[in-house]
């Protein structure tokens, strides 16, 4: 494959996936070491919830439009890196691009989710046999079967028709890219198995439960919703929402204080938080997405005055407050002095709030 394709890597924009920033730097700076390409580039891309386009973002703000990628020689191998969650997944959009890419060379999705949260994504691919249409050929050459044994009872793979395109499904491991590569560049007989979306029938699927505006009326429907996200989620996925309820909702302060706090926590335990059914996305707001009302204060009540003292200070302490850790401290000790009830509430809605105001305040003026 040296010396053969060139590679573009298309990164999903949707607002949950700055978390996957380092993952999808690690992909870009291995394709680019690899040597195996003639050229790697990378290009935001964007799919639309409703009847809009697919559009492209280029380095330096340029936005684009998907056929600027085709070559005309089929010489390109596309890559679509997503967390899975936006719900232009299961719309028209994903049909357009997924269909365009896959005409212009050999296609496939990074599922950054692992496999036991796919099904809670707006992007949830069948298990399928893959054979290869031989070096470098689109997938529409592919075909694609069940896999040997019994098939998904669940989930059975679509019978396959001319209306659908098969598109392997990776994962972030390593032998998931070699099965891909083995498929373009292998000859007819070759046979990988690996899971697909279908190009043409992206928008039969459904989108994320767990982004859809809350309907959270009260603090009784607030402790509702965080008791169903409990249930769903993991140990590490639980602590993190009850850190992330003392915090902005700020990747850059998230980040440090997951580090501090839960090092064992992983993007995927916040991507759990994300898509748990607590966070309201189109608050309108221009400090951007934030817990629905009385949210915070149910994922509170599951901890207790020890764990909320130390994670105060550990807020007061992050170096994204640019070193004012007693300024920080400042905004948020009431919090560890509990009187009444109604203070923990008022102390909790405002305490995002100051420590976003305060990061504001000590950032550098450029």
């Amino acid at each position: 494959m040296p010396g053969v394709f060139d590679l573009v890597l298309l990164v999903d924009r949707a607002p949950t996936m700055p978390p996957w920033g380092a993952t999808v730097r690690q992909i870009a700076d291995e394709a680019a070491r690899s040597g195996a390409f003639r050229d790697v580039r990378t290009v935001g891309v964007t799919l639309p919830a409703g009847a809009g386009e697919p559009a492209l973002r280029w380095p330096g703000g340029r936005d684009g439009d998907p056929a600027e990628l085709l070559d005309g020689r089929s010489s390109r191998l596309f890559l679509v890196v997503t967390d899975g969650l936006s719900h232009g997944w299961a719309g028209h959009g994903a049909d357009r691009l997924l269909e365009r890419l896959a005409s212009g060379g050999p296609t496939a999705l990074v599922h950054l989710l692992p496999p036991y949260l796919r099904h809670r994504s707006s992007l949830f691919p069948f298990s399928a046999q893959l054979d290869a249409g031989g070096f470098g050929a689109p997938n529409r050459r592919f075909r694609f079967r069940p896999p040997l044994g019994a098939p998904d009872p669940v989930r059975p793979l679509p019978e396959p028709d001319d209306d659908t395109v098969p598109v392997p499904v990776l994962s972030v491991r390593a032998g998931s890219f070699r099965a891909w590569a083995d498929l373009v560049t292998g000859e007819r007989g070759v046979r990988r198995t690996l899971p697909v979306v279908l190009a043409g029938a992206m928008a039969k699927g459904a989108s994320a439960p767990g982004l859809r505006t809350p309907v959270v009326d009260g603090p009784r429907a607030a402790a509702a919703a965080v008791r169903r996200f409990r249930s769903l989620a993991s140990p590490l996925a639980r602590q993190l929402a009850v850190l992330l309820a003392l915090a902005p909702i700020d990747f850059a302060v998230i980040d440090e204080l997951r580090d501090l706090a839960l090092p064992d926590a992983g993007p995927e335990h916040l991507a759990e938080v994300m898509m748990g059914g607590l966070i309201d996305w189109d608050t309108g707001a221009e400090s951007g997405p934030d817990f629905a009302d009385d949210i915070r204060e149910a994922l509170l009540a599951t901890s207790t005055r020890t764990q909320l003292a130390r994670t105060v200070g550990l807020l007061a302490e992050l170096r994204s407050g640019q070193g004012h850790g007693a300024r920080l401290r400042a905004a948020l000790h009431e919090l560890a002095l509990f009187t009444s009830q109604s203070s923990v509430s008022t102390a909790v809605r405002e305490a995002p709030a100051r420590v976003r105001r305060s990061r504001e305040r000590t950032a550098p003026r450029w």
